[in-house]
């Protein structure tokens, strides 16, 4: 765990400075977000003394997209108020925050980089239409995904993870 911290303390100036810049066009600022040079470092460090994170196994390729997620990850434990997010990061709360949920649901490269200590995601009654998002089923160590009292369809596909999502 202490390994996630660093890498937190690494990011968390980079996406204070961004934090009211997430909120207008977050879509565009991400895709032109760079990692600081020293990010591939931090990362291999990371993966060094603790071998089982996530993005331990991805290419390096994909280390651009594992630093927006990181970015959007601590943007997400602001929004949800949790007060230990350096340290541990188990659960984004967005309830009816329709402004801010929807946005990180279309997050692809989130999903597929999602920390592992998030264990719960609510972003109930937040008047979100449209697919359900399928990449979310790729945060495996989720216990629970509230995405009720939305209007999303396609359901069907979490028919098979009844049991792993409440």
């Amino acid at each position: 765990m202490a390994s996630i911290s660093a890498t937190s303390l690494l990011l968390l100036p980079i996406s204070a400075s961004i934090y009211t810049t997430l909120a207008a066009s977050v879509i565009e600022d991400l895709k032109n977000l760079k990692p600081p040079h020293d990010f591939n470092s931090t990362i291999m460090k990371n993966c060094h003394h603790n071998p089982s994170l996530r993005y331990c196994s991805s290419s390096p390729v994909d280390l651009h997209e594992i630093f927006k997620s990181t970015i959007v990850a601590s943007h997400l434990c602001n929004e949800s108020k949790n007060p230990n997010c350096v340290e541990s990061f188990p659960k984004i709360d967005l309830r009816n925050r329709p402004k801010i949920a929807p946005l990180y649901l279309s997050f692809n490269f989130f999903w597929k980089s999602c920390p592992l200590s998030i264990l719960t995601i609510d972003v109930s009654n937040n008047s979100l239409e449209s697919n359900f998002p399928i990449d979310a089923l790729q945060c495996t160590q989720l216990q629970a995904l509230d995405l009720s009292h939305n209007d999303l369809y396609g359901d069907e596909l979490l028919s098979p993870c009844q049991p792993h999502f409440s």
